[in-house]
């Protein structure tokens, strides 16, 4: 890792970065445009005069193209005020122990954090920009309280094995509760394999809250055969789960494979399906895209494996597509899916594009998903984030 960090200098400012003297040098960038390089691998620093006084991004990366780029941004920009209420408040916690999460692909919570109240603080708003991650409860216990926070994800390579070492990000806990705050997760690069954006895992009485979040998809995913891309999967039992204040990219996904999800609650390896959770959801807009050139198709909001699972959908809940996508036909319908009752979905009313789909009461759904035009405003944006 590169580490890059910023430091104002007048009319220009600093680049500095952790040398990698395996490489041949680095390439310097500005907002994701090369804009110089040099050859001196043991070379840590560098100029730049600022374009104006907006924030900017200020990165490099290996001249082997080996790794992905990393950048600082500068100035940090501040969220704007009120910057979007939060539909289930903000978390209590008592004395929190703050932990500043350093940019590696896996960590473990300190000890100092067993039983405790904790904040786990990403740095996303000051320009630290991950490439996957999981993140692990100490080994000697649990805390009592988890907020993960200020978390900025971003894809840069093709799909592996090792599936979040791509991209995204999977909170492991046990803890009675967990938060995720203020997450942007962007996966706009070519040849990137668009891995699910937040993976979570915990024990049958966690009860996880997910608030503020930006999960973009891409129009057409190069995933592997059956590879699905989720905004949103549970990967082991829960208590409950809150949704909040969050926009979500459906990603199209090329025909033959498993549809790109908004929230994938269905069962998985782990057994989430084996004990019943409910969920709660206010303030979410999903926008479903693909590609008409090559049949990648858009996916669902919500995929439920049992209707014992009790699921509530407050009043502000909407979805719309990408204007190009007419030719690849329509599946408001599904954007409630029950898995394995092909056809019980919902009733829809009304016309495009402000239509309504009511979830039929033997789902275990209550509440509906109101469709309205494409380029509607989202609930999330980059700049309400600071990232």
């Amino acid at each position: 890792m590169l580490s890059p960090r910023v430091t104002d200098l007048g009319s220009e400012v600093r680049l500095d970065w952790t040398p990698d003297l395996t490489g041949q040098g680095y390439r310097f960038y500005i907002d994701g445009h090369a804009v110089s390089r040099t050859f001196n691998a043991a070379q840590s620093s560098a100029k730049f005069r600022k374009p104006d006084d907006l924030p900017h991004d200020y990165g490099l990366r290996l001249m082997a193209e080996v790794g992905s780029l990393e950048a600082a941004r500068f100035p940090i920009p501040e969220p704007p005020a009120g910057g979007g209420e939060l539909p289930f408040g903000e978390p209590q916690l008592s004395s929190p122990v703050l932990v500043t999460v350093p940019n590696v692909t896996d960590f473990v919570l300190p000890a100092s954090t067993v039983g405790k109240d904790v904040i786990c603080d990403y740095g996303g708003r000051e320009g630290v920009v991950r490439q996957g991650g999981l993140i692990m409860d100490n080994a000697a216990g649990a805390p009592r309280r988890i907020l993960h926070r200020n978390y900025h994800a971003r894809c840069t390579k093709p799909f592996d094995s090792s599936g979040y070492r791509s991209g995204g990000v999977r909170f492991q806990t046990h803890a009675q509760e967990a938060w995720v705050l203020d997450l942007y997760d962007e996966k706009h690069f070519a040849g990137a394999t668009g891995i699910d954006g937040i993976g979570i895992a915990s024990a049958p009485h966690t009860v996880w809250t997910v608030q503020r979040c930006l999960l973009e998809g891409a129009p057409d995913s190069s995933a592997p055969g059956g590879q699905h891309i989720d905004c949103l999967q549970l990967q082991g039992p829960l208590a409950k789960l809150r949704v909040g204040l969050c926009s979500m990219e459906l990603s199209g996904v090329r025909p033959g494979n498993d549809p790109g999800k908004g929230l994938q609650l269905a069962e998985e390896p782990w057994g989430v399906g084996e004990t019943p959770f409910a969920v709660e959801l206010e303030k979410l807009d999903v926008e479903c895209l693909g590609n008409p050139a090559t049949g990648a198709r858009y996916g669902v909001l919500l995929v439920q494996e049992y209707a014992r699972d009790t699921i509530r959908l407050g009043s502000e809940i909407f979805w719309q597509r990408a204007a190009a996508l007419d030719s690849l036909g329509d599946n408001f319908a599904v954007t409630l899916y029950t898995n394995g009752r092909p056809g019980d979905y919902g009733t829809v009313s009304g016309s495009r594009p402000n239509r309504v789909l009511t979830a039929k009461a033997s789902s275990g759904i209550t509440g509906a998903v109101r469709e309205r035009p494409s380029g509607s405003p989202k609930f999330v944006t980059r700049e309400m984030l600071g990232m």
